[in-house]
């Protein structure tokens, strides 16, 4: 009763402002350039879902490693790029840690997401299990003030009154015009959803909106295009056909449409979306039914009503041995010299980072729309 009250009469239940749309920066006409490194060097087993920020000339990325995903050996690791060497991941998150912070059982550890502040503070959402598997998670918070030197005892969002259980996070916060953010969250627990947390700069959740209703959409991901105008992809988790469910807000994630599968095959596998400007977007994603052996860039020009394939990142060619092959879990994001960044799961042992500036996803864009038939566009 006591999470209920909190629930009900601590929110404050307003409308959203307007987005916050990020700068696009410009390159001009610079040669075009794609680089490919990897994060991590199998420190651990087993690795997932990075994440990173930008700041200063220097790349920050964060993801989950151990013996296994769920293991209670798994922590938290960061890693850092100085011009073009990632220096060596350590740990920042322990699940022993998580249970003297939350004062509770911590079960395992997974699914960081970084967001930067204007001000420079670095705020690092996660989720831990306390009891059974992914559907039993909530949310925790940590803040670093020194540029992730050290964090902040971790404290647990309360998204739910109903035992705040069944929160999940994975996807890239955006800023409104006030300064509050919204962090897409999803839920596993008695169905499948998406919604969006309104929280100001103390971390306190100051409203929520649901993207969906059922069983089948998962890990939102949203692009905004304007101050009124974003776009959102969703990993569907339903049956056959299996294809990336979208959806838009014209009214500052206001309301949304009802999210509609499009021609983007996925098996079942988180995708990523940002803006190009204008009407123009740029995805990653696993874009097959089945597995997740290829990893391809794609991009769209009219808001994302058709996309093709620009860069086929990652493919496994051994046809016989398929499933034995992950690139997955994409994050993308964009720094201030104009330059690219996508990290993702390589083959479930290392994080991997591909860099590309504008002239080059130009060039290939262009490529692609000269060399494709109108079949090949995906509608």
């Amino acid at each position: 009763m006591a999470l209920l009250a909190f629930w009900v009469f601590g929110m404050v239940h307003r409308q959203p402002p307007r987005f916050d749309p990020p700068a696009q920066p410009s390159q001009g006409s610079a040669p075009a350039r794609f680089e490919e490194r990897f994060v991590s060097h199998s420190e651990t087993r087993e690795v997932h879902a990075a994440t990173a920020y930008a700041h200063d000339d220097t790349l920050t990325a964060f993801w989950y490693g151990g013996t296994r995903e769920g293991a209670r050996d798994v922590a938290i690791y960061q890693a850092r790029l100085v011009g073009n060497t990632w220096g060596k991941p350590k740990p920042v998150v322990k699940r022993k840690q998580m249970k003297s912070d939350l004062n509770r059982h911590v079960r395992k550890i997974g699914n960081p997401i970084v967001y930067r502040h204007p001000d420079g503070r670095l705020w690092l959402f996660f989720v831990t299990v306390s009891v059974g598997g992914w559907a039993g998670s909530s949310i925790s918070l940590a803040e670093s003030t020194d540029d992730g030197e050290t964090w902040s005892r971790a404290r647990r969002l309360v998204t739910s009154p109903f035992f705040n259980l069944s929160t999940l996070v994975k996807g890239s916060a955006v800023r409104y015009a006030d300064g509050t953010i919204g962090l897409p969250v999803y839920h596993e627990f008695l169905g499948k959803f998406g919604e969006m947390l309104r929280i100001d700069g103390n971390g306190r959740i100051l409203d929520k909106t649901r993207f969906t209703s059922g069983r089948h959409a998962l890990q939102p991901e949203i692009a905004v295009l304007g101050p009124e105008k974003a776009v959102g992809l969703l990993r569907y988790a339903g049956d056959a056909p299996r294809r990336v469910l979208y959806m838009v807000s014209v009214d500052a994630g206001r309301t949304w449409s009802q999210p509609q599968k499009i021609h983007l095959p996925n098996p079942d596998s988180a995708v990523d979306v940002m803006a190009l400007g204008e009407d123009r977007l740029v995805g990653v994603l696993n874009d097959i039914e089945e597995a997740r052996w290829r990893l391809v860039l794609v991009v769209s020009d009219n808001l994302g009503k058709d996309w093709r394939t620009v860069k086929v990142l990652e493919q496994q060619q051994d046809a016989s041995d398929l499933n034995h092959y992950q690139f997955s879990y994409p994050w993308m994001l964009r720094t201030d010299d104009g330059d690219f960044h996508v990290l993702y799961t390589w083959n479930k042992t290392r994080i991997k980072h591909v860099q590309f500036n504008q002239s080059w996803l130009e060039q290939v864009a262009a490529a692609s729309l000269a060399a494709a038939p109108p079949a090949d566009v995906r509608r």
